[in-house]
């Protein structure tokens, strides 16, 4: 009651400084008596004075997913993930992208960053693997061009991985994209009738 009565009072004189310190005085009180939603208000009111605060804005998307109010926590880590991007800091970065696509696994903007990130880091395999995650979103969205292209830029990055040419074809087929299931399993049958390798043609068929 005391810190809700010198919080009206210290933004009536305008004296933003005191205003977040009773607010956080009252978002550790609501905390920890279990109030989580009220402490979250809190530090959503704290954020407006300081708007670029990464702690805060980490605090919240967590209070936000124990509270399972999702998009509030993307909001937060997509915030925290462009500050980190913009300074530079890629460990961190793949952090908090890490913490959005557990919230919401078929977020295509930030599973395209996390491989731009690994791609560049030459971690190959993981880039791979986030590939394939992004064909079966788009095949499932029924985005066939961009499932197309994601899958040309992971043959692109492992030309000589044929399996991963395979799994792609599988992938097509899983999606109910025959076609191009049909067309990369042709690309890969040339591939093989050029090596020699008939046996590996037959199973394809």
């Amino acid at each position: 009651f005391r810190s809700e009565n010198l919080c009206s009072i210290y933004e009536k004189k305008g004296e933003e400084e005191k205003v977040q310190e009773e607010l956080l005085v009252l978002a550790n009180i609501s905390y920890n008596s279990g109030n989580y939603e009220t402490s979250l208000r809190n530090c959503q009111r704290m954020l407006e004075f300081t708007p670029n605060d990464i702690n805060l804005k980490l605090r919240i998307a967590k209070m936000a997913v124990n509270l399972e109010n999702a998009a509030e926590a993307v909001v937060q880590f997509r915030d925290v993930t462009e500050i980190y991007l913009d300074k530079k800091m890629t460990e961190p970065a793949l952090r908090t992208i890490g913490s959005i696509l557990e919230i919401d696994s078929e977020n295509i903007e930030y599973r395209n960053k996390l491989i731009e990130i690994l791609k560049n880091q030459l971690k190959t395999e993981e880039a791979t693997t986030h590939y394939k995650i992004l064909i079966s979103h788009f095949l499932k969205r029924k985005q066939g061009d961009d499932a197309i292209n994601a899958a040309r830029d992971a043959i692109a990055m492992q030309p000589l991985d044929l399996d991963l040419r395979k799994e792609i074809i599988e992938l097509f087929v899983a999606g109910e994209d025959t076609e191009n299931a049909s067309q990369f399993a042709r690309e890969l049958i040339d591939i093989y009738l050029g090596r020699g390798d008939y046996d590996e043609v037959i199973s394809i068929y």
